[in-house]
């Protein structure tokens, strides 16, 4: 089976003072190259699906430091549901199974990549994700106070990539995106798609380093461990 990538990166960054957390220099290289770099040799196509005032930069960025298999850019859409399907669509025909990557998430392995498409071989969609370590209370709707502690038995926390298989995709996403906003908004994550058409999806196991950047605090810990594994590489 063909296999394509989308990496997600439209977000505007506003919780790291308003810069473009994708397109931040990390160790020397912008976020969203160690993203889509770290697919290579792992799929056959990609798309990076990124904001309309990003274009340009991001085709730079592409032109510069491109990954080992043909990739282009295209502009997302009003929602991460509508970027997403904008970039399942460009993908080549060829490519019959899709993972969707967030390009604020450059620390992904090799493995967890590996693992999440070989799922697709048995299974419509795959997440990759970390079993719930933390213990999870849930408060009142209008106030911070404690309602219940919930049992973190069977939680998972979702991660990237999350993979699918296309006819899946061209089944679920289109009818989705018809529906209304407040229906829309329960989507927080790609193969909640699945889950809301029906189907079938499954849990890769992954690792607490993939961490999506979206704080000053993890961009902290994303250069100590990008750092790290620089320098562990040439010791």
């Amino acid at each position: 089976m063909g296999c394509g990538v989308v990496i997600a990166a439209a977000g505007a960054g506003s919780r790291l003072g308003g810069t473009p957390k994708q397109i931040r220099p990390l160790c020397g290289r912008p976020v969203c190259a160690w993203s889509w770099n770290a697919f290579n040799g792992l799929v056959d196509a990609g798309v990076v699906v990124t904001s309309a005032p990003l274009l340009r930069c991001m085709e730079d960025l592409l032109a510069v430091d491109p990954p080992q298999f043909p990739c282009q850019v295209v502009a997302g859409g009003d929602s991460r549901l509508q970027s997403v399907w904008n970039g399942i669509q460009a993908l080549p025909e060829e490519c019959d199974t899709v993972l969707i990557h967030d390009a604020a998430r450059p620390l992904v392995s090799s493995n967890e990549i590996t693992a999440c498409r070989q799922a697709l071989s048995e299974h419509i969609a795959a997440v990759v994700a970390i079993p719930c370590s933390a213990t999870v209370k849930r408060c009142q709707s209008d106030s911070t106070t404690i309602a219940a502690t919930v049992s973190r038995n069977d939680l998972w926390l979702a991660q990237t990539p999350q993979g699918m298989r296309r006819s899946a995709a061209h089944e679920a996403f289109p009818r989705l995106l018809e529906h209304d906003a407040e229906t829309l908004a329960s989507i927080t994550d790609d193969v909640s798609v699945m889950e809301w058409a029906g189907i079938p999806s499954v849990v890769v196991p992954g690792q607490a380093s993939n961490l999506k950047i979206t704080s000053n605090d993890d961009w902290q810990i994303a250069e100590a461990i990008m750092a790290w594994r620089h320098d562990d590489q040439h010791s």
